[in-house]
């Protein structure tokens, strides 16, 4: 039991500093940027699917409104996390 709750715990943590890398006022923001803005926050594997599914034009950079999706999308992958 303790175990399940230290795993949902780190996974609410990684959620959180994603949400934190995301929300940043810049027009523009290439994934390389956003991957150093996360780095050590992340594990590579949720990285990629982030980056999969925030680039909806696959220009490999992320622009406002992507961001914003994207910033929605983990909050609620957060919220239904803490369920």
């Amino acid at each position: 039991m303790r175990r399940k709750m230290k795993q949902k715990k780190h996974q609410l943590q990684e959620i959180q500093d994603a949400i934190y890398a995301v929300d940043i006022d810049e027009n523009d923001m290439t994934i390389n940027d956003l991957r150093a803005e996360m780095n050590g926050e992340v594990d590579s594997e949720t990285l990629a699917t982030i980056f999969r599914s925030a680039d909806t034009n696959n220009d490999k950079k992320l622009s406002k409104d992507e961001r914003r999706a994207l910033r929605v999308t983990l909050e609620n992958k957060k919220v239904l996390t803490v369920s």
